[in-house]
């Protein structure tokens, strides 16, 4: 069984966690060795192959999980997304996995099927949420798969899933239920970057007060290093600007400025901040600052002709 663990991960496309009822699939010499040979030959490209053996071992058992996957990573490496949907629903009908949910839920959004990516996202989350626990405690149990296996027990997994119909919610404007799944999101991993992405979403909402309580969250938690504190700093110093609170906005930047840094970011905010004041050349004179650093702004050739 382990066997088929180490030959997902390798494979990058199929990762299995284990749903309710699983069957673990009975692999044989034959069809060990045949994937360890699939594995060689991904790593060197030779994805065809790779497709041969997934035929082969399929032939020898129609029941083997192993057979599908290997299948549906080939049609997806070679963007055939609907062939690598089909053998990875094969392979779900059989081991139904969380991680092989949301490789199906990426296939879809390829091909713009918003509301069956979305499902295969809610099943991947019921999968991990309710199901998944429980078959893994029983495979330990039963000596299928070894309690020392860190991956599949890592708590914080089922945000894989939560992030993915977050952004699904915001990009399809239910602004609600994508603020709902960031609350959990923070709420297993209370860590700064999340609080800082939630305090994003607060400020893109025109919600000012709240984003700033999320970037002061983001500023004092001490279980996570914050990857971005000079945008961060900008975005809190922009929501002050948006309150009304210009003087401590601008302390804000020029703080941020001598003793973090700048980025595009810093720019950009600034810039609006300024404009918002009235300060045109400055407003003007930021974007321009962010431009240069690689941000595309339509509003500065509108705005600074």
């Amino acid at each position: 069984m382990h066997s088929f663990i180490i030959l997902f991960i390798s494979l990058i496309a199929f990762l299995p966690s284990f749903g309710q009822n699983s069957k673990v699939p009975k692999a044989n010499i034959d069809s060990s060795e045949l994937l360890k040979t699939a594995i060689e030959l991904y790593k060197n490209g030779k994805l065809e192959l790779v497709d041969s053996i997934g035929k082969i071992l399929i032939s020898l058992d129609s029941s083997n999980y192993s057979g599908y996957g290997l299948r549906a990573s080939y049609f997806k490496s070679i963007e055939k997304y609907d062939s690598a949907i089909y053998y990875a629903n094969q392979a779900n009908a059989l081991l139904d996995f969380f991680s092989t949910r949301l490789e199906v839920a990426k296939l879809y959004r390829k091909l713009g099927k918003d509301l069956l990516q979305l499902k295969e996202i809610n099943r991947a989350i019921y999968l991990e949420k309710y199901l998944g626990r429980a078959s893994l405690l029983d495979l330990v149990w039963r000596g299928v798969i070894p309690s020392t296996d860190t991956l599949i027990f890592d708590p914080y997994r089922q945000n894989i899933a939560l992030k993915a119909r977050k952004d699904w919610y915001w990009e399809h404007h239910q602004y609600d239920s994508a603020l709902s799944d960031m609350q959990e999101i923070v709420k297993f991993q209370p860590y700064a970057n999340y609080y800082y992405e939630y305090g994003k979403m607060q400020y893109e909402l025109g919600k000012y007060k709240l984003a700033i309580d999320q970037f002061d969250k983001a500023l004092n938690v001490d279980n996570h290093i914050l990857k971005d504190s000079t945008s961060l700093y900008a975005y809190k110093a922009s929501a002050l600007g948006k309150l009304g609170n210009s003087k401590d906005a601008l302390w804000l930047y020029r703080a941020t400025r001598i003793h973090i840094g700048t980025n595009d970011t810093f720019y950009y905010l600034r810039g609006w901040t300024f404009w918002d004041l009235g300060e045109k050349d400055s407003a003007c004179s930021n974007w321009l600052q962010a431009i240069k650093l690689g941000m595309e702004i339509p509003e500065y050739k509108i705005n600074c002709k």
